[in-house]
Parts: structure tokens; C-alpha cells; sequence
């Protein structure tokens, strides 16, 4: 695992060749299980890099929360496929709804208390056949969290899970246009963009 002093020694030499301008530590896992990912944040941001991050939001905690307030993260985008606990723990076996929905609660109290309009919340959803007719409960969700994005994904194949060509969407079809078309009104009105 790479500790700190090699992240910043690597951070330091780069940005002194290349003009850095977004920086988002994310590969294909959880950035909180970093132990030194406030400190990689706080080290970016410091360089008035615009910075953000993708997390399943479990492990938001209250020091995690105020730190990201405090040290300005631009944007965190949270997986939520689904606003019904049911299905949301179908598709994430080893998450809850109910824990995301109050971690995301902690970022929006800190951002209060500390007056301070950063981090944007957003979330990134995968559209499942099973999901999608839940897309206006999303939003709802979205829009009574104060998260103003919701970013719908198309399914991308894998073996396991839910991952599988009876849950994909065809996001080119008339039908899931049209209710894009809808979604998109819906979302507006109650102040969330959809993409």
C-alpha cells in the first residue's frame, strides 16, 4: 500500500512538470479504506486542484464527514442504484440504505454547521431492469438529501451479482428515452439534475 510520504513525494514530482487540475482517487475500489485519504484530499486541495471522489458511502463516519467539509472536497459521488432498502441491499448485499442515507445526513450537517456549500453530493446509479421504475423515488431521495445529481449508468456485463443481460437497460431505446425525458422533468422541478 502506498503510505503518505510516497503519495506526496510522487504528487510533489509530477505536479512540478505537469499543470494539474482535477484529481480523483479512485481506481476500482473504496477510497475510505485509505487510512490516509483526508490527508491526500487536504494535501490536493491545498493546491487549489479541484478534487473529488466515488464511494458506496459506508464508511462516512463524523471525522471523515467534518474533514471532508473542512478541507473543501468539490464533489462526492455516492453509488445508490435504488431508493428501496430491499432492493438497495439485494443489489449491495454487504450495505445498507439506511447507513448511506445517514452518512450522507453527516456530510449535510457538517456542511451546515460549518456554513460551509462543499462538498456537491451526487449520485451515480446503475439502471437495472429491476430499478428503473424506482427512478422517481431516486430522485425523490436525491432531492430530500440535498444531493442535486443523480448520474444514471448503464449495467456493464460481469458473471456474478446482478450484473447479468437480464438486468440490462437499453438506454438507446424509445422506451427508456421517453422516460428519461420524464425523469428529467420530475428532477428539475425538484431542483436535482439528471444526467
Amino acid at each position: 500500500s502506498l503510505s503518505f510520504g510516497d503519495f506526496e513525494g510522487i504528487f510533489n514530482k509530477i505536479s512540478s512538470f505537469l499543470n494539474i487540475f482535477e484529481f480523483n482517487p479512485q481506481g476500482l475500489g473504496e477510497p475510505f479504506l485509505c487510512a490516509d485519504i483526508l490527508k491526500i484530499l487536504s494535501l490536493v486541495k491545498s493546491k487549489q486542484i479541484t478534487t473529488w471522489l466515488v464511494t458506496n458511502g459506508t464508511l462516512i463516519n463524523d471525522s471523515i464527514a467534518r474533514g471532508l467539509v473542512e478541507i473543501g472536497v468539490d464533489k462526492i459521488r455516492i453509488s445508490v442504484d435504488s431508493a428501496d432498502p430491499g432492493l438497495y441491499a439485494k443489489i449491495k448485499p454487504d450495505s445498507r440504505l439506511e447507513e448511506v442515507i445517514g452518512n450522507i445526513s453527516r456530510l449535510n450537517f457538517y456542511k451546515e454547521r460549518l456554513k460551509i456549500d462543499y462538498p456537491r453530493l451526487a449520485f451515480n446509479s446503475v439502471v437495472l431492469k429491476s430499478s428503473v421504475v424506482g427512478l422517481v423515488d431516486l430522485i425523490e431521495l436525491a432531492s430530500s438529501l440535498e444531493v442535486g445529481e443523480v448520474t444514471l449508468i448503464p449495467l456493464v456485463l460481469f458473471s456474478k451479482g446482478m450484473s447479468v443481460k437480464d438486468e440490462q437497460v437499453d438506454f438507446y431505446g424509445d422506451d427508456f428515452k421517453n422516460r428519461f425525458e420524464d425523469l428529467k422533468i420530475l428532477a428539475q422541478h425538484k431542483g436535482v439534475e439528471l444526467n
